[in-house]
């Protein structure tokens, strides 16, 4: 790991699933797995910074705008999958 690689092993119905996704989305299983930690990645840090900011504040975030937030995250993930 000194060239700052990570390998990841998957059990084979997760490679499986991902592996079809590729295929079917025309990436190669390299980049959606990339991709794939790299959004669960910014979403945890965005979540930890969210937390951070309501402990420090206690403000929160009324329900429709976390609504709209994640239906717009659902719109922008479904770009090229319609």
């Amino acid at each position: 790991m000194a060239d700052g690689g990570l390998t990841v092993e998957l059990d084979s119905e997760l490679a499986d699933k991902v592996k079809v996704f590729a295929a079917a989305t025309g990436a190669n299983v390299e980049t959606v797995v990339r991709e794939a930690l790299g959004a669960y990645v910014d979403d945890w840090s965005e979540s930890l910074q969210r937390l951070a900011e309501f402990d420090r504040t206690g403000e929160s975030l009324d329900v429709e705008t976390v609504l709209a937030e994640f239906r717009s995250a659902v719109a922008d993930r479904r770009t090229g999958f319609d």
